[in-house]
């Protein structure tokens, strides 16, 4: 399997908070950042802080663009989320996730917000 197919894998598992068929392409010493916002350095964190601020569901993701190059491979795309309250937010997102011995070490995640 390549990264990026892992890559498509893991992107799956976040749209749907679940994380069970994927948990085998972290390292031990994963790192999920979002820069300027906070970090987590644990898989079982980064579940934690999803199912804590998890949107009710993904109402539309669409990936643009899946590139690979040596021990990275970067995403972006544009997701549509429903909170809880029923407001919709509609993100940017870039994903870069690095590689280590063939597993995700470490995923660092920009995202903007559409003021529309």
């Amino acid at each position: 399997m390549t990264k990026k197919e892992i890559v498509k894998q893991i992107s799956k598992a976040f749209e749907i908070s679940d994380f069970s068929e994927v948990r085998n392409f972290f390292s031990d010493n994963f790192i999920m950042d979002w820069p300027g916002m906070f970090s987590v350095d644990r898989l079982d964190d980064l579940e934690l802080f999803l199912k804590k601020n998890a949107p009710k569901r993904v109402a539309d993701i669409t990936y643009l663009h899946f590139l690979e190059d040596g021990e990275a491979v970067f995403s972006n795309g544009i997701i549509t989320v429903e909170m809880h309250s029923g407001l919709m937010i509609k993100n940017y997102f870039c994903d870069i996730y690095e590689f280590e011995n063939s597993k995700v070490r470490k995923i660092t995640s920009y995202i903007l917000h559409d003021k529309n």
